[in-house]
């Protein structure tokens, strides 16, 4: 591979052409697995020399050319991405360190935010947004968790794990209708988990506290004592107080309701507000109970109160629903909380991803909701919905 940087050594921005090719020997060599160390090597010192180049532009007003290398540096954190996620399928393979695959990212939304570059570049900088810098978004949540090589003993249990868990999809039974009516008429002690997400304040005003105090007892009973519960819940205090009362005053006998799980993201944040703090996380109550099996989980690191995933992004994906929450983290509490065949029960099922989650993972759920466009995006994505109301 040339070792040509795109700062020169006289401090003058390398001809773009230079960089392209140094780039593209990198993508060549990246597809064989015994380059992938040097690969790693040469794209983190390319990454680092590319934000140089990008910020040099920017000092001389060259915008055009500072987006050039902004791409160049996005395309080298994409052949990096892509090392990771190969190293990942292979378990145990050379992990490269993902710190690369980030680095720079905040450069490259400044740059692209800069009124200049969107005027003169805009037709440009849609297409690479949607191309690339979506990928870097949806690597990021698992580049920040593996600095590192991982351990030989965490590969081996995440191997044990996925062949253990591994087996058909699950069946999906979703019932159009009120969860009230629905919820009475299911068996208790019928289910593993009661994974949902419920609407929230903002969509009940004063009668919030009613509709918890309505469908909390009725869902609970639901659970095996053996089981667990994760409910989603958003951020205001008023908010996360109501299901604290409820969720005490109806906790099954010996259940542990010990944790209120955080979900965080940095992808989808609105206007900064002027006088209180910017509320990027979710409360998620988790509940278990007195007979439940430990949490499977491979590392210590998938078992934080805190999961940092960020949401689901239009942009770059799909999503539905503007609270829909990430596959990643729907797979995570599954996996740790359930096992093959296990039952799950989201009476506010929505746009069916807790219940698409369970089916992929080999666990059958049952879902409840009564919106008909959410129901219709259930039946475009292929989840089974009952006929009886």
């Amino acid at each position: 591979m040339s070792d040509t940087t795109p700062i020169s050594s006289n401090r003058e921005i390398a001809p773009i052409q230079e960089a392209q090719k140094r780039l593209v020997a990198m993508e060549t060599a990246a597809k064989s697995r015994s380059a992938w160390p040097e690969v790693v090597r040469d794209g983190k010192g390319f990454i680092d020399s590319s934000r140089m180049a990008v910020s040099w532009c920017k000092a001389k007003r060259d915008f055009e050319r500072a987006f050039d290398y902004a791409v160049l540096q996005i395309r080298c954190m994409h052949v990096l991405g892509g090392l990771l996620n190969k190293a990942e399928r292979s378990k145990g393979g050379y992990a490269p360190s993902a710190a690369a695959t980030v680095a720079g990212a905040s450069e490259y939304r400044d740059l692209c935010s800069g009124a200049n570059l969107l005027e003169s570049s805009s037709l440009r900088y849609q297409q690479v947004s949607r191309v690339a810098w979506g990928r870097i978004e949806a690597y990021r949540d698992d580049c920040k968790k593996k600095l590192t090589i991982p351990s030989a003993n965490y590969v081996r249990r995440l191997g044990e794990r996925d062949e253990k868990q591994a087996g058909a999809a699950g069946s999906v039974e979703i019932h159009p209708g009120d969860s009230m009516e629905v919820l009475p008429g299911l068996i208790d002690g019928g289910f593993d988990l009661l994974l949902t997400d419920p609407p929230y304040m903002s969509e009940f005003g004063d009668d919030f506290a009613g509709f918890v105090n309505d469908w909390v007892p009725l869902a609970l009973p639901k659970i095996k004592p053996s089981g667990r519960a994760y409910i989603f819940s958003g951020s205001y205090p008023a908010e996360i107080k109501v299901y604290l009362d409820v969720i005490y005053g109806c906790l099954p006998p010996g259940w542990d309701f010990s944790d209120i799980l955080v979900w965080t993201y940095r992808n989808t944040l609105g206007p900064s507000p002027t006088h209180s703090y910017t509320r990027n996380w979710q409360a998620c109550f988790h509940l278990f109970g007195p007979d439940a099996a430990p949490l499977d989980s491979p590392s210590m690191k998938d078992q934080f109160a805190v999961h940092d995933v960020n949401a689901p992004d239009a942009r770059t994906g799909i999503r539905d629903h503007a609270w829909q929450k990430p596959d990643q983290l729907a797979e995570r509490l599954i996996r740790q909380s359930t096992v093959t065949g296990g039952k799950i029960l989201d009476p506010f099922t929505g746009t069916g991803t807790f219940v698409a989650a369970a089916s992929r993972l080999g666990r059958n759920s049952v879902g409840v909701e009564r919106d008909p466009a959410m129901l219709a995006i259930c039946r475009q994505r292929g989840l089974e919905i009952s006929d009886a109301a």
